[in-house]
């Protein structure tokens, strides 16, 4: 077993974890439909927090190639999937019927997705910096260097509004540059 191999186990279970969290509220909204209505906006977030789950995972291949590592640099990895964890844990609640339905329960719980989206975007961007520095982060492109901080200051007025189209908007255009991001810089592995 590689040392990539060996310090991967724990940052995929814990990106699997957040998956299957994900995919349980999916199948519990199919399973009881009454029990809470669907609502669009949260579906649109539970499909943003799945790509940037599988994205992430398929990113962190590219490290295989890293000879040494550190423990900042696992420290890191780590960090970066607790993030995304507690963001797909936070989306999926243990009973709808404390809140009513799926609109409510996004809107009680947005300042807590958006917290940890915000952590998110930060300990990605750090994590770029740490791993190359200016030339890593400049690397990816404007949509990744200007994206980023756009991302957090538009999830920080997520967090004091509840404007539907402002979470819709937001959540769309998250989903289409992860799409692009995906394609257009990680298009293959190995």
């Amino acid at each position: 077993m590689s040392i990539f191999e060996y310090i991967s186990v724990l940052s995929s279970i814990i990106i699997g974890l957040g998956i299957t969290q994900l995919l349980r509220g999916v199948v519990q909204i199919i399973h009881q439909p009454d029990a809470g209505k669907p609502y669009l906006i949260h579906l649109f977030w539970i499909a943003s927090t799945f790509l940037l789950s599988i994205v992430w995972w398929w990113f962190q291949f590219v490290m295989a190639d890293l000879e040494q590592w550190s423990f900042a640099t696992y420290s890191f990895v780590v960090a970066y999937a607790v993030t995304i964890y507690l963001m797909c844990a936070v989306l999926i609640p243990s009973q709808i019927e404390l809140y009513g339905n799926y609109k409510e329960f996004f809107f009680a719980k947005k300042n807590w997705f958006f917290g940890f989206f915000i952590l998110e975007r930060a300990v990605d961007i750090t994590d770029t910096l740490v791993k190359g520095g200016v030339d890593r982060y400049l690397g990816f492109g404007p949509e990744y260097w200007i994206g980023g901080p756009l991302q957090i200051a538009l999830a920080s007025v997520a967090i004091g509004t509840r404007s539907e189209k402002f979470h819709a908007i937001f959540a769309i255009a998250v989903i289409l540059q992860q799409i692009s991001i995906a394609v257009r810089l990680f298009p293959t592995m190995g």
